[in-house]
């Protein structure tokens, strides 16, 4: 990894109406500096505007405003050179100054082959359709199948969504913790389903870089509840990085499918233990 360039990344959203502020994604721009590489990918077709009208113009108009070429007006997916001189800076300044029609995100950085990096960015933030953002695993689900567990010991109260734990001055913020004043267990829920794949890694990687800290001050059990992507490519291979890091920090690995029969064991082994302790 760390022979990758450091290259930084943008994407460009459309807003048909300001107000109601309802983006859609329809490009992604990519700099690296110290490979002299400036590159763009657009599908225009996502803004929902007929090729032929005149706001289809107005918005190719825009992009090109900003020193962006594009090569045509009937392609499907469009390849676009940027100026490869682009730096982050470049990018910070479009996020600052972009109109209320064309928003640039603020940039991030990434170590990574830079035209594959845009490849990436392109089908999984541009390219993928709607519908694929719909995932039936999240940290309500999650939370709904614990309380259940719990319920039966009349414990409800023992799982906690948004569990916040104070190590020193930093605060850290969980997506379930379970305890009874005591926390015996810390639980993030990801999806490798959602669009937004790099926010996802990004999110396993905080986790992994933390828990150390949040264990030896808690003491408690790190588990991590994944729904894995459907289709293999880069989606499994950020899977497989994310659940590597988790398990190489002591983070308990599960398939989100794996959830209900993790709660009942933690259910049941945790009340048992508290009763023992008791008697």
């Amino acid at each position: 990894m760390s022979n990758q360039p450091l290259c930084f990344f943008s994407i460009v959203r459309y807003v048909a109406d300001p107000i109601r502020d309802e983006p859609k994604n329809i490009g992604a721009l990519v700099v690296c500096p110290e490979r002299r590489f400036g590159g763009a990918r657009f599908l225009l077709s996502r803004s929902g505007i007929a090729p032929s009208s005149s706001r289809y113009d107005m918005l190719q108009d825009l992009i090109r405003s900003y020193q962006i070429d594009l090569p045509g007006y009937n392609q499907l997916s469009l390849f676009a050179p940027v100026p490869f001189k682009w730096t982050r800076v470049e990018l910070e300044e479009l996020h600052r100054e972009c109109t209320n029609l064309i928003q640039f995100t603020e940039p991030a950085a990434a170590l990574a082959e830079p035209s594959r990096l845009l490849d990436e960015l392109y089908h999984e933030r541009i390219q993928t359709r709607e519908s694929s953002t719909r995932t039936n695993f999240s940290r309500r689900v999650a939370a709904r199948v614990f309380r259940r567990a719990f319920h039966r010991y009349d414990r409800i109260d023992w799982v906690q969504e948004d569990t916040r734990v104070q190590v020193k001055s930093d605060t850290y913020h969980f997506d379930l913790g379970i305890g009874n004043g005591q926390l015996y267990y810390v639980i993030e829920t990801l999806s490798f389903r959602n669009v937004d794949l790099q926010r996802v890694e990004q999110a396993g990687g905080w986790y992994a870089y933390v828990w150390p800290k949040v264990a030896q001050e808690t003491g408690a059990e790190g588990l991590l509840l994944v729904e894995p992507p459907k289709d293999i490519g880069g989606a499994q291979d950020r899977f497989r990085r994310v659940t590597d890091w988790a398990s190489e920090v002591g983070i308990t690995v599960h398939d989100a499918n794996e959830t209900n029969q993790v709660a009942e064991k933690i259910a049941d082994e945790l009340l048992q233990k508290i009763s023992y302790l008791h008697q």
